[in-house]
Formats: structure tokens, sequence, C-alpha cells
């Protein structure tokens, strides 16, 4: 549910024990084999205190040990999604593309907002004061019209991508176009210049 450099907020489908150190190993968005480490239970937030603080049940995990090569690409991981969090993602699709589209971005970290008229998400790109970063169209959204919405968007100097395919590749394209990381051929991280 949430990630640092120290540690991970998690919902497990079981229930663990505070002060226990478990064995874990987390996917991370580089194409990478899956990083892994022992991390020690601090903190268990059940169903009652979560509803009283508005926030998601669960466990506090510290990191407690992790190879040198998976700290690396843990704490590259954390850096992507800090930069995913200071940008602003429009998306137009359909509404079951649309959800399906917001919610992998939020995921990864980014603010998204969407819709499904052009019109309307031209209106969300103007209505907050903070500026929107870029844009992504689904392109079975308008069709062959897509590209007026992309041409809209580029006029205002806004960066506009249409994808096709699966929510992973719509993350890896904005990535690219907000540039947030690069990835060598292998899959591992290069260095990002800002």
């Amino acid at each position: 549910l949430d990630v640092s450099s120290s540690g991970l907020f998690v919902r497990p489908h079981v229930s663990l024990e505070t002060g226990r150190t478990l064995n874990f190993s987390c996917v991370l968005d580089d194409g990478g084999a899956p990083v892994a480490g022992r991390a020690k239970v601090v903190r268990h937030i059940d169903e009652s205190e979560a509803q009283a603080a508005g926030l998601a049940p669960g466990y506090g995990f510290s990191i407690v040990d992790m190879t040198s090569y998976d700290r690396e690409r843990w704490n590259a991981f954390i850096a992507r999604v800090e930069r995913r969090a200071e940008k602003r993602v429009l998306v137009g699709a359909a509404p079951a593309r649309l959800a399906e589209l917001q919610a992998a971005l939020a995921a990864a970290g980014y603010a998204v907002t969407g819709g499904t008229d052009p019109g309307a998400l031209v209106q969300l790109a103007n209505a907050d004061s903070r500026p929107v970063d870029g844009v992504l169209i689904d392109n079975n959204w308008l069709g062959t019209g897509a590209s007026w919405v992309e041409t809209l968007f580029s006029a205002r100097n806004v960066p506009c991508v249409t994808v096709n395919g699966d929510v992973r590749r719509a993350r890896a394209t904005i990535d690219r176009l907000l540039q947030v990381t690069s990835f060598t051929r292998g899959g591992s991280p290069r260095a990002h210049e800002v």
C-alpha cells in the first residue's frame, strides 16, 4: 500500500505478529527480477483503528536486510515513485478503459485526472491551478478523432501521447514522456538526467 526507502506498508491475507522478522520479495517496475530482503513487522493498524483515522488497515515493515544490489534497485524505485508524485497526468478514454488507466497510473504514483468527453478533458486541463504535465489518450477512445485532441494539447505545449495496449505499456509510455525514468535493454534503470 505504501513504500519508503526504509520500509513498506502492506495488507497481507494473514495476520502477522508485531516484532516478527519475515522474508519478503517485491516486483518493481524496472522489468528485473523481484528484490528480496528481510523486514521486521513494526506496526499493525487494525480495521477499527484504520477506519477511525481514515487509513487503510495493514502492517508496517521496516527493512532490516537487503543485498546491496537489491537496495540500489529499491532506492531507484522509491526515487521514481517520488518523481511520479510530482507529476499531474490527464487521461482521455472510454469509461471502463479510463478507470483501468487511471488506477494503473495512480498506483505508480502519478496524480491522475481523466475524462470520457474531449471537451471535459480540456476543461479539466484548465480547471486546476497546477498545470497538467502530460496527457495520455487511449487509442480506441475517439478512433481517428483522437489526433485533434493531441493537436489541441500540443498547441498548449502540453506533452500528449496516444497509447494502445495494456496498462503497463501506458505507465512506461508516460514515464518516458515525462522523463521519470529510462531503462537499458536488459530492464535495468539508467541514470536519469533532469
